[in-house]
């Protein structure tokens, strides 16, 4: 969902509330206007079919962009990148929070099926590309961890991501 300023409001052009998984903003902006698409993925406990659906709604979702608009995506796509494969570099940035267990996982991953998603529409995970320390990368936590443990990949995964089109991670400040 979305949590939207008085002050924003007054720009915005259109919601979409796809499923209780996808949602849609359209915001006028100075030259154009900005799409942001919120989500949240069904985790690898589900059927791979809904966790496929899931993608290929939010694929349907990502328009392409021009010189006047854009569309960004940010969410919970239980997806834990682990590490860079060789020819993952134009994807994902090299500032990952490293687990286990996630790059080279089998087709039927979140993982796979995010960076399906970003090739067939030309995103990248906008987020690996900014140096942060690992306390701000964390998006999830094993509920055996307490408040002040280590933050170690064992206990903790990066699932929360930011999509932006490949030609756009420049333009943002920071991302995390």
């Amino acid at each position: 969902g979305f949590i939207i300023s008085p002050y924003t409001r007054r720009s915005i052009v259109s919601f979409q509330a796809v499923n209780d998984r996808l949602a849609s903003l359209k915001i006028k902006v100075p030259g154009g206007t900005l799409t942001v698409i919120s989500a949240y993925a069904p985790h690898s406990g589900h059927p791979f079919a809904l966790r496929h659906d899931f993608f290929a709604g939010l694929s349907l979702l990502v328009k392409p962009s021009t010189n006047h608009s854009v569309t960004i995506a940010l969410g919970d796509f239980n997806a834990k990148l682990g590490r860079v494969m060789d020819e993952e570099g134009d994807i994902i940035g090299p500032y990952v929070f490293p687990c286990e267990s996630s790059a080279g996982d089998n087709v039927m991953s979140n993982r796979a099926l995010l960076l399906e998603c970003c090739v067939a529409k030309g995103l990248l995970l906008a987020n690996t590309f900014f140096d942060v320390p690992n306390e701000s990368k964390v998006s999830y936590r094993n509920l055996s961890t307490k408040p002040l443990d280590d933050i170690k990949d064992a206990n903790f995964s990066q699932i929360d991501h930011v999509l932006c089109p490949r030609g756009f991670v420049d333009q943002l400040r920071q991302c995390w």
